[in-house]
């Protein structure tokens, strides 16, 4: 009778031995409040560090972009002033609003375009309001060139990024997309040819 005891008290005292070790093993260790808000700050810190390196850049003073763009003079990214890097970021967003509407991307008319934001950011067009013609292709196609201050292209850059259902146009016709710009103005240029195969390739 002793030795049944004995041997029930044994397997007891194992069973309670193994079922602490089981719920030992399965508890994570928490840190103290104190370390978890370091290890956050510290994450925060550093994302914010390399959005910083992102945005790292030197504005020049005007003179130098004009002699820049006078002698076709190609700045690094982080020189070229921010109205560029808003300029780039217009020319993708409108060109998918673009495309959203059913309208096809197609090279020649884009070198177009370029021809005429270049034109507007070298003074040689006549702007009724923001809006002007360009003086190039014009018994191929139409368009527009916007002339826009940095606050008007960072407005139009949100319109064009929200997340809305676009209505597609009734006439799909071949288009390109460009910008440029001067010390004050971000120009934007859509051009379209007024056939599907305006220019033989």
């Amino acid at each position: 009778m002793r030795n049944f005891g004995s041997r029930t008290l044994a397997a007891v005292v194992a069973g309670t031995v193994a079922f602490s070790g089981a719920s030992v093993a399965q508890a994570q260790p928490s840190l103290p409040p104190q370390v978890e808000q370091l290890s956050s700050q510290a994450e925060q810190m550093s994302s914010q560090v390399q959005k910083q390196i992102e945005d790292f850049r030197i504005e020049l003073p005007p003179q130098a972009y004009d002699l820049a763009a006078k002698y076709g003079i190609e700045l690094p990214e982080f020189l070229k002033p921010a109205s560029s890097v808003i300029a780039g970021k217009l020319d993708g967003a409108t060109t998918d609003h673009l495309k959203q509407q059913g309208h096809h991307f197609d090279p020649n008319a884009e070198r177009v375009a370029q021809d005429w934001a270049n034109q507007a950011a070298a003074g040689k067009l006549t702007f009724e309001g923001n809006h002007a013609h360009g003086q190039t292709m014009l018994d191929k196609g139409t368009g527009t060139v916007l002339r826009l201050d940095k606050q008007q292209a960072q407005d139009r850059l949100a319109w064009l990024d929200r997340d809305v259902n676009v209505n597609e146009h009734p006439r799909k016709l071949n288009f390109g997309v460009a910008s440029a710009v001067d010390g004050n103005y971000v120009y934007v240029a859509e051009y379209f040819f007024d056939s599907e195969n305006p220019i033989q390739r």
